[in-house]
């Protein structure tokens, strides 16, 4: 399992607390605790909080992932398409690799033949095709080593013309014309939903006798999300799935198992940080220093 280190946790508590200053109750002087809790407080009225931290992440895509930033960069490198041509109408090809398969250095020399042959054999056919600017491929049988590793690669032309708003153009002579996409392409929401699901599952199953140990009166799991959910893992988000579809499922795995926990809350570090408050009750909170009394 992906472990985060106690100085991002610290980060992670100070960013929520910047956000939600009453977390829990007001004037709590949370510090690290003995692990658990990941930190402790002791509220004025001798109210003793425990607080356990868990990162919504997929562990196996991270790992791939990270892992497969270096070879995307060594690719990119290999690929070098910056000093060679781009087969007209095309203006650039986008990448979309798998996230569950590791690549091997091994397969480089003709991962870079065949996404060359690739564009070669395609553009020709840009005109007959009529794309709107853009043609996703899914078939690559004829391409061993970019079936391996890709779910599809995209060609851009015609229409695109990708200029910035100031008219600067991003691709041409000169320029890299064979990128990877962002985390995404093909993906079902669900896998990212399962994930802040097992995590939730890890922590509920232990801790039982935690209240006695520790003398806690009020023991709350924070599940938190942020910049490395976004880098490495497919998005929670689809046609048919929001964060708040996810947190119901979140919601209803807690009612069915809760474990020591006395309230558990998904914290989305980033663009302010929005709170949701996934046990006893499913809530959305605002910000608890523009609604006092809220917790």
């Amino acid at each position: 399992m992906t472990r985060i280190s106690k100085t991002e946790e610290q980060e992670i508590l100070n960013s929520l607390l910047g956000a939600y200053p009453r977390f829990l109750s007001e004037n709590l002087d949370w510090r690290p605790g003995p692990d658990p809790p990941d930190f402790a407080a002791t509220s004025l009225q001798g109210k003793r909080f425990g607080l356990e931290l868990t990162e919504w992440l997929d562990d196996r895509q991270t790992t791939v992932s990270v892992s497969n930033q270096a070879s995307r960069i060594a690719l990119l490198e290999a690929i070098d398409s910056e000093h060679a041509d781009c087969p007209s109408p095309l203006i650039c090809l986008q990448v979309c690799d798998r996230l569950d398969v590791p690549f091997r250095i091994r397969d480089r020399e003709r991962y870079v033949r065949e996404i060359y042959q690739f564009a070669a054999d395609h553009a020709p056919r840009w005109e007959s095709i009529d794309p709107t600017g853009s043609w996703p491929v899914q078939a690559l049988a004829a391409y061993p080593t970019l079936a391996k590793y890709c779910h599809s690669v995209t060609l851009y032309g015609p229409p695109y013309a990708f200029t910035t708003p100031s008219g600067h153009v991003l691709y041409g002579p000169g320029k890299r014309w064979i990128e990877f996409e962002p985390v995404g392409g093909v993906y079902d929401p669900q896998w990212s939903v399962n994930a802040l699901i097992s995590r939730i599952k890890s922590k509920t199953k232990k801790y039982r006798d935690i209240h006695r140990t520790q003398n806690l009166d009020h023991f709350a799991l924070l599940a938190h999300y942020g910049v490395r959910g976004m880098l490495h893992n497919t998005t929670y988000k689809g046609r048919n799935m929001r964060l708040e579809d996810a947190a119901r499922q979140a919601h209803e795995c807690l009612l069915a198992d809760h474990g020591a926990f006395d309230s558990a809350y998904l914290y989305m570090n980033f663009n302010g940080g929005k709170l949701v408050r996934l046990f006893p009750q499913i809530v959305t909170l605002k910000e608890f220093s523009h609604r006092p009394g809220q917790h």
